[in-house]
């Protein structure tokens, strides 16, 4: 979005191994989208994608309690894959929340005694469907 905008980057990626980054100018991307409307649409196509993702995500920070949000992003992590337990890392939840490791750890904690979820070795296992989606209500 910025290099359309030409505007400061408030977007990073962090690469979690070895990567090979593609660097273009904006010359040479909007030369590139001309010429090949596979590319074009490709690329527009991930950007409203990307745009919708953060959208949801900044409806779910604005309208739901930590709880909840909380609630939905577990239920959204097990529920499409039917997974009986999947890695956790506090810090990565609460990126994706935008709150503190100590807030999520906290409720992950509350969520545990309720016998909502069994946290083991840095997985986490859903106990209790219902419970959560009884948080949602």
């Amino acid at each position: 979005m910025e290099i359309f905008q030409q505007v400061p980057y408030i977007s990073y990626v962090k690469g979690i191994g070895d990567i090979l980054a593609l660097e273009i100018d904006k010359d040479t991307l909007s030369s590139w989208m001309a010429l090949d409307q596979n590319f074009s649409s490709l690329l527009i196509k991930k950007i409203c994608e990307n745009s919708y993702r953060m959208c949801n995500r900044m409806k779910r920070n604005s309208l739901y309690d930590l709880r909840q949000r909380l609630a939905y992003y577990l239920l959204e992590q097990f529920g499409g894959k039917q997974l009986v337990s999947l890695q956790f890392s506090s810090e990565r939840f609460g990126q994706e929340m935008a709150v503190t490791q100590r807030s999520i750890n906290r409720l992950l904690k509350e969520f545990k005694e309720k016998q909502i979820i069994e946290l083991s070795q840095g997985q986490i296992q859903l106990l209790d469907h219902q419970a959560l989606t009884n948080l949602l209500d």
